[in-house]
């Protein structure tokens, strides 16, 4: 279905298009394939988008059939976690068998 949402039409050169079978989209459409979440470091219940780059479009979202293709992203706020072993001292490891020097 439709968002209820102005359409979009492209502007620029058709071959930096990520959904190159038409030149107007639905403005949910052109958002899932043109653009990207700018994601921080903390989960938030809405954020901004941005235009994907030329590159992003031509290697990520373009696709053969020229109907373009969704990029998922994810944010996980544990990914910007140092190692664990600066949140919990380790133990010592020993080998036996095996003199200390």
């Amino acid at each position: 279905g439709r968002s209820g949402l102005d359409d979009c039409r492209q502007t620029e050169n058709p071959k930096e298009w990520a959904v190159q079978s038409a030149e107007v989209l639905s403005y949910d459409r052109f958002c899932m394939y043109t653009c990207k979440p700018v994601l921080g470091n903390r989960i938030e219940p809405s954020v901004n988008c941005e235009r994907l780059s030329p590159e992003e479009i031509q290697l990520s979202a373009q696709s053969p059939s020229f109907n373009g293709k969704e990029i998922v992203y994810q944010a996980h706020p544990m990914a910007s976690v140092g190692p664990i072993s600066r949140l919990v001292a380790m133990p010592e490891a020993s080998m036996i068998g095996v003199a200390a020097a």
